[in-house]
């Protein structure tokens, strides 16, 4: 029989689970997360996980977008130490293996500073672009992202993170 691609009619089908920013806002509400998909996936071999960024998340990054453009950096500089506080320390709690966890800071620590060159354009632009304002929301879930892909790994559940704009829906 000659190999034929995968279709609807000839595969396992897909469970796709989203997991919102309070579902994932916590190093236990993240754990939890895990667990969840860790017993779905024993039932379904084919599972997608979708999820947010971290609580609140969205609304300092998007703020910061907001006083940048305003002239305020002081206000994006407290949200980068913010963001770096909460994700590096919610990595430190779900990555147990050193080596993993410190390559996840290092992308952690590389999208946050994405994050506040952003910002520094914007400020000296004295404008947000909406395709700015959408870079900088989309670095909440670009981060969330990451800490619950290693969280799967750490636990045992094989696990890849994928950018949205490396998917074409």
């Amino acid at each position: 029989m000659e190999n034929q691609p995968a279709s609807p009619s000839n595969q396992a089908p897909t469970l796709v689970m989203k997991f919102g920013g309070t579902s994932v806002g916590t190093p236990e509400a993240m754990t939890q997360a895990i667990e969840i998909v860790r017993k779905t996936k024993e039932e379904w071999p084919r599972l997608v996980v979708v999820t947010s960024a971290l609580a609140t998340v969205t609304n300092l990054l998007l703020d910061s977008a907001s006083r940048a453009a305003a002239g305020d950096l002081h206000t994006v500089y407290e949200a980068e130490r913010r963001l770096r506080d909460l994700h590096t320390g919610i990595c430190e709690k779900l990555v147990s293996e050193l080596a993993r966890c410190a390559q996840v800071k290092q992308e952690i620590n590389h999208l946050i500073d994405d994050f506040t060159n952003l910002c520094r354009a914007i400020n000296v632009l004295g404008e947000a672009t909406p395709r700015a304002v959408d870079a900088i929301s989309a670095i909440g879930e670009r981060l969330s992202v990451r800490l619950l892909a290693a969280g799967l790994e750490s636990s045992g559940t094989p696990a890849q993170y994928i950018e949205t704009t490396q998917v074409i829906v």
